[in-house]
């Protein structure tokens, strides 16, 4: 027998407060998460990136993980100078 889990969902403003928590505090919705997103194709089905409900989109940890490795992968590009 298989439980049923409903997975935790992001709206997109979430998705960035989370990854600027994580230190990349140039990470914003309007353009770096749209930006992201659109580059990793992440809404396309079968990623499993996140699900749109009633036409509006949620994103799922996965993606929250993924921006960080990414935004881990541009060196200092998401982050203000100190």
């Amino acid at each position: 027998m298989k439980k049923e889990v409903e997975r935790p969902k992001f709206r997109a403003s979430d998705v960035v407060q989370q990854v600027q928590a994580a230190g990349f505090t140039k990470f914003r919705v309007q353009r770096e998460h749209v930006d992201m997103w659109k580059a990793e194709d992440a809404k396309a089905e079968g990623k499993g990136y996140g699900v749109n409900i009633a036409g509006v989109w949620y994103w799922y940890q996965s993606w929250i993980d993924r921006c960080i490795e990414l935004c881990k992968a541009a060196g200092d590009t998401y982050k203000l100078p100190v």
